[in-house]
C-alpha cells in the first residue's frame, strides 16, 4: 500500500503479524441484523483477531464507505490488537482517534 499515513499525529510505526480482512461494496438489501451476527461480519472478524495482531483491511479500492468507526476501533483496541492499516475510509475519525488505536 502506498501513501499510507497515520490518522492521528504522533503515532509511531507498528510491526505485527497481519490479520487480513477484505471488504467489498455493501448491499443495503443484505444489511440486516442477521447479517451483522454472521461469522463473516466485521464484528465476528474483530472477535477472531488474535492479541498483538495488526488488522490489515483491503477495500478493493473503494474509499467512499467507512469500514471501521469509533465503536469498532474501541473493541479492536480492547481485544489487544496492535493497530489497523487500510486504504479505505473510517467513519467518526474523532471517535477513532479517541480510542488510541493506531490507524
Amino acid at each position: 500500500m502506498r501513501g499510507l499515513r497515520p490518522l492521528a499525529a504522533g503515532q509511531g510505526h507498528v510491526v505485527a503479524p497481519a490479520f487480513t480482512l477484505r471488504f467489498i461494496p455493501g448491499r443495503e438489501d443484505l444489511a440486516t441484523p442477521e447479517s451483522w451476527s454472521s461469522p463473516r461480519s466485521t464484528r465476528a472478524a474483530i472477535e477472531a483477531m488474535p492479541e498483538g495482531a495488526l488488522a490489515v483491511a483491503g477495500t478493493e479500492g473503494i474509499t467512499e464507505a467507512g469500514i471501521f468507526d469509533g465503536i469498532l476501533c474501541a473493541r479492536t483496541r480492547r481485544r489487544g490488537v496492535a493497530g489497523l492499516v487500510t486504504k479505505g475510509a473510517v467513519r467518526d475519525a474523532a471517535g477513532v482517534r479517541a480510542t488510541g488505536l493506531p490507524v
